[in-house]
């Protein structure tokens, strides 16, 4: 009988490491969120995602860009796409059908548009003015045209999650039982994508278009990527699929189209995100040589990409966001339980 993995088991590239502005950066986020009412009662959850991800950032400006981003699309996620059931007029949010994923597209690429361009309508909604003010504070940290690319990056996790909540609803089986399948809407519903263009941001390294078109460099951040959404699906399985119900999950999958055991799931998830590892620490060794200046910007975003890839295993062992007493996994049964040890 196999024994069930350990999470510890999942590759971390480096050791635990937070950013030194943390408290500063999360104490700003939360005031935020609260001065525009969209602060639930779990946000300390997520809210220290970010510092974790970026250990390096440079100032407390940049990780709390960062940090207001991902703390509102977590808001965002958790409101419409999860199933804690918070009623959106408790945020002062007016929908006309709840759960209608048209009505629900609207009002994100309303809020998408103010992002991207600052225009306000005649009466805002808070919502509405947090989506300026959260767009200021990105845009006093970085450039137009990185700003335009974050954008679209955001816009694609969007449609992408609208997408998967379509097909599930509508009963498309394929993205439930062929992995490629399941991998491509995974890997792009989960953030990862503008999660790596905010290495940039917070290090202010901004690539130049040679170097981001570059097929390696966009290897990299795919590895990257992968590596991520699935650690996720790993930590968040007790979430995901006994207390939510939902069949979109790499453990899950496994176990309906491979006939695996739990135990058996487990193990050839942990394997997988683990050769996605493995896979970066040897393919980082292949970057061509441009010059002096863009090296050293290609260094500090690869080595970017590595921090994140480990803080957000890190991240996922502290946050009591996916700690249950009935979670399978032993390292998630109690709160607020220290980090997972470094093993090189």
């Amino acid at each position: 009988m196999m024994k069930l993995q350990s999470l510890n088991d999942i590759q971390r590239l480096l050791p635990p490491k937070e950013s030194i502005y943390k408290c500063q950066a999360e104490e700003a986020v939360r005031e935020f969120m609260t001065r525009w009412q969209i602060k639930p009662r779990h946000f300390d959850d997520y809210n220290t995602m970010s510092s974790f991800l970026y250990p390096n950032a440079t100032s407390a400006k940049r990780l709390q860009a960062a940090c207001t981003i991902h703390s509102m699309f977590f808001f965002i996620d958790d409101l419409f796409f999860d199933t804690d059931h918070f009623d959106a007029r408790d945020f002062s949010i007016e929908l006309d059908y709840e759960n209608d994923f048209k009505s629900i597209g609207h009002f994100l690429a309303d809020l998408m548009h103010i992002f991207r361009t600052g225009e306000l309508p005649n009466h805002p909604t808070l919502i509405q003015q947090a989506f300026v003010e959260m767009r200021k504070e990105v845009l006093q940290q970085s450039t137009v045209e990185w700003f335009e690319i974050f954008t679209d990056g955001i816009q694609g996790y969007i449609t992408a999650v609208i997408q998967r909540e379509i097909d599930l609803r509508r009963g498309d089986k394929l993205i439930l039982t062929d992995m490629k399948s399941f991998l491509d809407i995974r890997l792009r519903d989960t953030g990862g994508l503008h999660t790596c263009q905010l290495i940039e941001l917070t290090k202010n390294a901004f690539l130049p278009a040679e170097l981001r078109n570059h097929e390696q460099i966009k290897y990299l951040t795919w590895l990257a990527i992968a590596m991520a959404s699935l650690v996720n699906d790993i930590f968040s399985y007790h979430k995901d699929v006994v207390l939510e119900k939902s069949d979109f999950n790499l453990i899950k999958i496994l176990m309906d189209t491979q006939k695996f055991s739990f135990d058996e799931a487990v193990h050839e998830s942990v394997k997988i995100v683990n050769n996605y590892a493995a896979l970066f620490v040897e393919q980082r060794n292949y970057l061509p040589v441009w010059g002096q200046q863009e090296d050293c910007v290609a260094k500090q975003y690869v080595d970017g990409l590595a921090e994140m890839m480990s803080g957000n295993v890190y991240w996922h062992a502290t946050t009591n966001r996916y700690r249950s007493p009935d979670s399978p996994f032993r390292e998630l049964q109690n709160l607020n339980e220290g980090v997972l040890t470094y093993k090189k």
